[in-house]
């Protein structure tokens, strides 16, 4: 049995309140907290990803809808849209969804 997973697909809300995707994390998962997120994760799986515009990954991944926030680190936004370095630290429990949007300066645009 698998005891995670590879990385997770990070969204924002743009400014008409539509679900973006950003990118993706695959880093800054300790063993312990990959096993806690999997179980919560695969309570929220749901048919397709909530994603209005950005790259989705391949098909046939796992899809849960967006009741939780997740907060990563970043060196910086590029051009594409897409985070440079991205790192996973944690859940915000404190955040509403609706609250999480695309940070500025986003390189350069």
């Amino acid at each position: 049995m698998a005891t995670g997973f590879a990385s997770l697909l990070l969204g924002y809300y743009d400014a008409g309140g539509e679900l973006d995707c950003a990118d993706k994390v695959g880093t800054g998962f300790g063993g312990r907290m990959l096993r806690g997120l999997r179980a919560v994760l695969s309570r929220l799986e749901c048919a397709r990803p909530d994603f209005q515009r950005g790259t989705l990954s391949r098909p046939g991944e796992h899809w849960v809808g967006p009741p939780l926030v997740g907060q990563a680190a970043f060196t910086e936004g590029t051009e594409d849209g897409h985070l440079r370095h991205p790192r996973f630290q944690g859940l915000r429990l404190d955040k509403d969804p609706a609250e999480v949007v695309r940070e500025m300066p986003w390189g350069g645009v």
